[in-house]
């Protein structure tokens, strides 16, 4: 579960884009979202972070209202393009009267038995030193299959690391 409110208080890290609405006129305020290139966080991280920043007001609907398959979950996402799972999950709202219950339920057990930290291609990586703003996001870029893209100064130091992140080794 992410996106989940307390007192108005937004958590922190925060959490998916898919769990916020905001209104043109907070973006004329803070400027658009940055290139991750150009900030040490992820960009909606940092979008956030600004629109705090600026007093921004965050409230929830108290509704469920997306259902999220991160591709940071799974490796090569974008090289093989699977849509099994959403096609399962698809078919299940469709047929399933009590879905929603039944996925409420679950997620409750996951709390429980706790299973809500999502697995990370980057835990126990440590950021080599003098690398550039948008390191960690290159490197998940390329734990999900797609194309590396050069970072100045970073490729030597950090290429071992996403190396291993690909072969499934740390």
């Amino acid at each position: 579960v992410r996106g989940a409110l307390i007192d108005g208080s937004v958590p922190s890290p925060f959490p998916s884009p898919m769990t916020a609405m905001h209104t043109r006129a907070l973006i004329d305020r803070i400027g658009n979202w940055q290139h991750y290139t150009d900030t040490d966080a992820p960009p909606f991280t940092d979008l956030m972070q600004r629109a705090q920043a600026n007093g921004a007001r965050f409230v929830s609907t108290h509704q469920m209202t997306a259902f999220k398959f991160p591709a940071i979950w799974r490796k090569h996402v974008y090289l093989e393009n699977p849509f099994d799972e959403q096609a399962t999950l698809f078919q299940r709202m469709q047929t399933e009267s009590d879905f929603l219950e039944r996925e409420l339920t679950a997620m409750v057990e996951a709390y429980a038995l706790g299973m809500t930290e999502p697995p990370s291609a980057m835990k126990g990586v440590k950021r080599p030193k003098n690398t550039p703003q948008g390191w960690k996001i290159e490197m998940l870029r390329r734990y999900r299959g797609l194309d590396a893209r050069d970072l100045p100064s970073a490729e030597a130091e950090a290429r071992p690391w996403w190396r291993r992140l690909l072969d499934g080794r740390r």
